[in-house]
């Protein structure tokens, strides 16, 4: 009874661990499968007529939010995305910029963006540029990504002492479909 009783127990446990880790979803269920994430800037600078309408995932830093009429108006610089659809905090790597036009209200905390902050856009490709202006996205979704430090100690009889940093993101939806 006892062996049944500790199983039943680790069971819950670790269901309980593994609903702790569940990762943070860049792409909403709605937009699943309908993302191109082979679409880069560069593509869509050289042809924007063809990829009007496509949706894609771009990751950048925010330059500057603005409100024009009912819309917000955020100016990003494009930053390369890691597998996990987090840009890559490498200024260095950094390829032009892109518009992102929230008309339809989807960004709920636009006072969150701060110049500098490190975001992925889910975006469509939106009416061709006019005269060199960037690529410019209607925003559907966007994801906040914040650093932070943790420290996590050694285990107990470890030969190392004090403890060991280690840098997370955390993705915090700001905008949704």
């Amino acid at each position: 009874m006892n062996r049944l009783v500790g199983l039943a127990l680790s069971i819950v446990l670790c269901s309980l661990l593994l609903d702790g880790c569940a990762s943070y979803q860049v792409v909403p269920e709605e937009l699943q499968g309908r993302v191109n994430h082979a679409l880069t800037i560069e593509q869509v600078r050289d042809r924007p007529d063809l990829h009007q309408g496509q949706i894609v995932a771009w990751g950048g830093t925010v330059r500057s939010v603005s409100r024009v009429g009912d819309a917000i108006h955020v100016e990003f610089t494009y930053l390369p995305l890691d597998p996990t659809l987090r840009p890559l905090p490498d200024p260095a790597a950094a390829k032009g910029g892109f518009i992102g036009i929230d008309a339809a209200h989807h960004i709920t905390q636009p006072e969150r963006l701060e110049p500098g902050a490190l975001v992925t856009v889910l975006g469509e490709v939106w009416r061709p540029m006019q005269g060199g202006a960037p690529p410019t996205l209607r925003i559907r979704d966007l994801t906040l990504w914040d650093r932070y430090l943790k420290a996590t100690p050694y285990p107990p009889g470890s030969p190392f002492k004090g403890s060991r940093p280690f840098v997370f993101w955390e993705g915090q939806r700001v905008a949704a479909e």
